[in-house]
């Protein structure tokens, strides 16, 4: 899927979906200003416009806003919260600990803002009588949890111990996009709980998700992050535990180009945020 910004361009259709939505420009703008790598990447416009819709307006630290909507055999839960170190983790593990599966998932933070968006796609492992899960106490549960982490809790605060890779799991290192962050690759036999088990992994290891995308093939779950490491030795840890792909940094350019309605920007971004204003 071509995400809505590639090759540099945002289209107008673009802007004038997110303001018949309620969105106005300067918003939208902000948040493709310092979006996380990987959100725009083969996001479609319609899912785009519904997280930025999700992540306004933006909550103060002791908010939460959680949305959920059945999808077909589905159900899609969304969950914005102030962004905190090992807020995924959390989540699956309340989710887990909620008999609900995670079979898809999209995941993005924006540290400049502080906001932290997640959506999964979730069924519960046995149908409950009412046809469909707890969901006020499944929220409330997560309520507690997620507010409960301290929003200044730094990143690696969880590596005094050696993380270990569990056995059937493959984890493959995509890219080093900058010092201390890398695009990474999990492969493993799907299984109920899973995700909370890569995502425990990962927050134990000292590595920050600043984006996710999650879903499976053929009962192999493939999800693939990107990382941002708060000490060197969790970035080196990483790298030992991982498949070496390409790894040099700085060796992905996602925009050089950025135009809407003929109106050019220029600039030069290796890796990370669109940055530029407007003509």
């Amino acid at each position: 899927m071509e995400s809505v910004v590639s090759y540099g361009r945002i289209p107008i259709s673009f802007l004038n979906a997110a303001k018949d939505r309620g969105l106005n420009r300067d918003v939208v703008m902000g948040f493709l200003d310092s979006a996380p790598i990987g959100w725009l990447d083969g996001t479609s416009e319609a899912d785009l416009i519904e997280d930025l819709v999700l992540v306004t307006p933006e909550l103060d630290a002791a908010a939460m806003r959680v949305r959920v909507r059945e999808v077909g055999a589905d159900w899609e839960l969304s969950i914005v919260t102030t962004d905190r170190s090992g807020v995924l983790a959390t989540s699956c593990r309340i989710l887990a600990e909620s008999g609900l599966s995670i079979s898809g998932a999209r995941v993005a933070s924006w540290t400049d803002r502080f906001v932290a968006l997640q959506r999964f796609i979730v069924n519960p492992l046995v149908m409950p009588l009412s046809g469909e899960p707890d969901w006020p106490t499944v929220t409330l549960n997560l309520r507690a949890a997620l507010l409960a982490t301290p929003a200044t809790q730094p990143l690696g605060a969880n590596t005094n111990t050696l993380s270990l890779l569990p056995d059937g799991w493959e984890l493959e290192l995509l890219e080093h996009l900058t010092f201390g962050r890398f695009a990474v690759r999990f492969i493993a036999p799907d299984a109920a709980g899973l995700l909370a088990e890569i995502t425990h992994f990962l927050a134990d290891l000292g590595a920050d998700v600043q984006s996710a995308s999650v879903r499976s093939e053929d009962r192999v779950a493939i999800d693939d992050f990107v990382l941002a490491c708060g000490t060197p030795s969790a970035s080196e840890h990483l790298r030992s535990l991982a498949k070496l792909g390409s790894t040099k940094p700085g060796s992905r350019t996602y925009w050089s180009e950025w135009s809407i309605e003929g109106s050019t920007h220029k600039f030069t971004v290796p890796v990370g945020p669109i940055v530029g204003t407007w003509p």
